[in-house]
């Protein structure tokens, strides 16, 4: 017996999103009223610069993205072309060939 596939859609618009309810409006009274001192950090493990040299601020974004016409020999792009989500692809290689750079020059 074949298993089926669930496919959940998701209409969430960051834009605009849905009103609060009346416990998450609570919820967040309690925490605006909270101070530093207040939040208890003892089941968070500090955090080393080491921590961020990987990171990459909200690579997930796509308003980041432009429209770009690049030339890329034949080849390359008849490699590319025929996998689904090509230029995804391409765009994840470009950006792994400038984080190394970025740690390489890091690391001097």
């Amino acid at each position: 017996m074949q298993k089926k596939e669930t496919i959940i859609v998701s209409n969430f618009d960051i834009n605009n999103p849905p009103p609060l309810t009346k416990k998450e409006q609570e919820e967040l009274e309690v925490l605006k009223l909270m101070s530093d001192d207040d939040i208890d950090f003892s089941d968070i493990p500090e955090m080393s610069q080491d921590n961020w040299d990987d990171a990459m601020k909200n690579k997930w974004n796509s308003s980041r993205k432009t429209i770009n016409s690049i030339q890329l020999d034949k080849d390359i792009m008849n490699w590319f072309k025929p996998q689904k989500g090509y230029q995804k692809k391409i765009n994840e290689i470009l950006r792994d060939y400038i984080n190394q750079h970025i740690k390489a020059r890091r690391l001097g």
